[in-house]
């Protein structure tokens, strides 16, 4: 693997997810950032702003451009869900078939829509490609503290897919530790995980305005406390 700061990145759906993770690829490239990354958006009256914001290049629905130009090694897949197939399709596909007819490296893919599932990738660009969906921690501020370290990113592995090196796991904890943690799942835990991670979100919002009404007598910690132990009795884990 090439050193972090000499490794290229397209972005394909600069949208806020992408800007939002901007710390991690900053901090991996450092000086090389402007030179190493390219954003692709759909937002004409943006373009502009990210480049800006970000401190890459960004082109406006050129995606085989931004592609073919830079010879990524990684590519982050950040479309809606709704678009992701159809851009496979006509991205993805035709630019891994050109670049596997040239013999070059093929990228790692980081794919931010849930859905389709890593195997929907392999299948259409091959099954030695290196694949993970990935949903990054979004929870890094409450009550004007930090807690991003709190937090984890959850990255799920296709079933079966068995071509990933240590050095490129050891590479995933690196790039996301601007995040907080990473948790490493496969396609049956991550909906699990995701609900958990939602309901809990909710939950703290919820404890907290009961908190707040004059009629009831208790804190968001004691609601707190009471939830985890409803959850343990139906869990059959009593303390």
């Amino acid at each position: 693997m090439k050193a972090d700061k000499d490794l290229k990145i397209v972005i394909i759906g600069l949208g806020y997810l992408m800007e939002y993770i901007a710390p991690c690829y900053q901090k991996l490239l450092g000086e090389n950032l402007a030179t190493n990354v390219v954003g692709v958006t759909a937002d004409a009256a943006d373009v502009e702003r990210k480049e800006k914001a970000i401190g890459i290049r960004v082109i406006l629905n050129d995606n085989l451009k931004a592609l073919r130009e830079m010879e990524p090694d990684f590519i982050f897949f950040a479309p809606p869900p709704s678009v992701a197939p159809g851009l496979t399709e006509s991205v993805l596909v035709p630019y891994f078939r050109e670049i596997r007819q040239a013999g070059k490296p093929i990228p790692t893919l980081y794919v931010f829509p849930p859905n389709p599932v890593g195997k929907f990738y392999m299948d259409k660009l091959g099954e030695d490609l290196k694949i993970v969906n990935i949903l990054p921690n979004m929870i890094n501020e409450i009550a004007g503290e930090n807690v991003t370290a709190a937090g984890f990113t959850m990255i799920t592995f296709p079933d079966d897919q068995d071509n990933w090196k240590q050095e490129d796991l050891d590479f995933l904890r690196r790039f996301w530790a601007p995040l907080g943690n990473t948790v490493f799942l496969n396609p049956a835990q991550v909906k699990a995980a995701l609900s958990v991670s939602c309901v809990n979100q909710m939950l703290s919002e919820i404890f907290y305005d009961v908190a707040d009404i004059d009629c009831c007598a208790v804190t968001a910690a004691q609601l707190g406390e009471a939830a985890r132990a409803y959850h343990l009795q139906n869990l059959g884990r009593n303390q």
